[in-house]
C-alpha cells in the first residue's frame, strides 16, 4: 500500500489553515460585540436550551477546555447575560440566557448566518451536505483511532505485542 504523501498534506494543512481562518473570523466578528469566540460558542448553545443546562452539560455541547468554559460562563454571569441558578461555586448548578444574552445572541445568529452562508458560496447544497457527512465519517475514524492507538501504531517500542490465545 503506498501512502499518498500528496493526500496527506493537503488534508492537514487544509484543516489546520480551515481552523485559524474560522478562529479569525470568530474573533473579529465577536470582537465587534465586545466578546471572545468562546462567548460566542456558550451563548448559541445555551440558547438553543432555554430550559437551562448544567455546567457539564455546557462543557460536553461545547467541546471546550472546562476551565475554559468555566472562566466563560463567570464573565457572561458577570456581563448579565447568563444567568445561574444554583449554590454559588457548584458544578450542578442551572445556567440560562437572560434577556439581554438573548438580545445579544440573537445579533450573534444573525452574524453567523451571514458567515455561514458566505462560507457556501459557490458550493451545491448536496455537496454541502456529503461534505458534512464525510467530516463526520472523518471525525468519528479519528476518534476510534485515538481510543486505541496501539491497533493504529502497534506496541510501543521495546513493548512485547500481546500473545494470541491458544
Amino acid at each position: 500500500m503506498s501512502l499518498d504523501n500528496n493526500r496527506f498534506l493537503k488534508f492537514t494543512l487544509s484543516v489546520s489553515r480551515m481552523n485559524k481562518r474560522i478562529q479569525s473570523v470568530k474573533t473579529v466578528g465577536m470582537g465587534r460585540f465586545g466578546l471572545k469566540a468562546a462567548h460566542t460558542t456558550v451563548l448559541y448553545i445555551l440558547s438553543r436550551h432555554p430550559e437551562g443546562l448544567h455546567f457539564s452539560e455546557v462543557a460536553d455541547r461545547c467541546d471546550l477546555d472546562r476551565a475554559l468554559i468555566s472562566r466563560t460562563l463567570s464573565q457572561l454571569t458577570g456581563a448579565g447575560m447568563v444567568e445561574k441558578q444554583g449554590d454559588p461555586g457548584r458544578y450542578n448548578a442551572l445556567y440560562f440566557l437572560t434577556q439581554k444574552g438573548n438580545e445579544q445572541t440573537g445579533k450573534i445568529i444573525q452574524l453567523i448566518e451571514a458567515v455561514q452562508s458566505r462560507a457556501d458560496e459557490g458550493i451545491d447544497p448536496e455537496e454541502l451536505e456529503i461534505f458534512y457527512r464525510v467530516l463526520n465519517r472523518l471525525l468519528e475514524n479519528f476518534g476510534k483511532m485515538e481510543a486505541d492507538y496501539d491497533a493504529v501504531f502497534g506496541p510501543e517500542p521495546g513493548e512485547k505485542p500481546e500473545k494470541a490465545s491458544e
